[in-house]
């Protein structure tokens, strides 16, 4: 890396359901039901997308748990402010405990806050859950979205990365995402074919970063 820091970095997925994957990633014939888990014995974190955590109950989420590890990790993506339902949140929360991490917030956009109206989608979310977001200020709030994000930024990140990138571009990511982040750890979750998210675990090992 070049400047001396040494930075632990856990891999995931932006959803662990993607018809592309099939074949490619999943067996073709594993039932639906079991990709969480075979997931999740690849990777210890996971990006899900609002429309995904949105439509589901507790009995769904005692599901997940019931598919991973303990030290498994889930992130929740927000889209849209005006659709956040708070207490429906709440309940995924307490349900999941501390195998939710954080929240985290690709777009700029506010979200609702406790006793009414709306605050910058960053820092700590009530009850502690962190908020990470593309549109908060340079610090331990700020989402990771790319080599341009503005330095410094928090411990997440978030990129889409195409078929058939090239190793040093994903190097490039990786190195600065681990330049920008406050820390020395972060989670990177890519929106990626199987393939370069193959590639770049292995990367991320050659680096030192796993």
């Amino acid at each position: 890396m070049g400047q001396g820091k040494s930075f632990h970095l856990t891999l995931g997925a932006r959803d662990w359901e993607h018809p592309a994957w099939v074949a490619q990633f999943y067996p073709q014939d594993m039932p639906a039901s079991w990709r969480l888990c075979f997931y999740a014995n690849e990777f210890s974190a996971v990006l899900v997308p609002a429309q995904r955590w949105q439509g589901t109950e507790v009995s769904d989420w005692r599901g997940w748990l019931g598919e991973v590890r303990e030290d498994f990790r889930f992130y929740l993506e927000l889209a849209d402010p005006g659709g956040v339902d708070v207490e429906h949140l709440g309940r995924l929360r307490e349900t999941l405990g501390p195998q939710l991490a954080g929240l985290v917030v690709p777009e700029a956009m506010r979200v609702p806050r406790e006793g009414g109206g709306y605050t910058p989608a960053m820092g700590p979310w009530p009850d502690g859950l962190p908020c990470y977001s593309a549109s908060a200020p340079a610090t331990h709030a700020r989402l990771w979205t790319g080599p341009d994000t503005q330095a410094p930024c928090g411990p997440v990140g978030r990129v889409v990365l195409p078929s058939g990138a090239h190793p040093r571009v994903l190097r490039d990511h990786l190195e600065a995402f681990a330049r920008c982040s406050q820390g020395r750890s972060g989670v990177l979750f890519l929106d990626a074919p199987p393939a370069v998210m193959g590639q770049t675990v292995t990367l991320a090992g050659l680096l030192g970063f796993t």
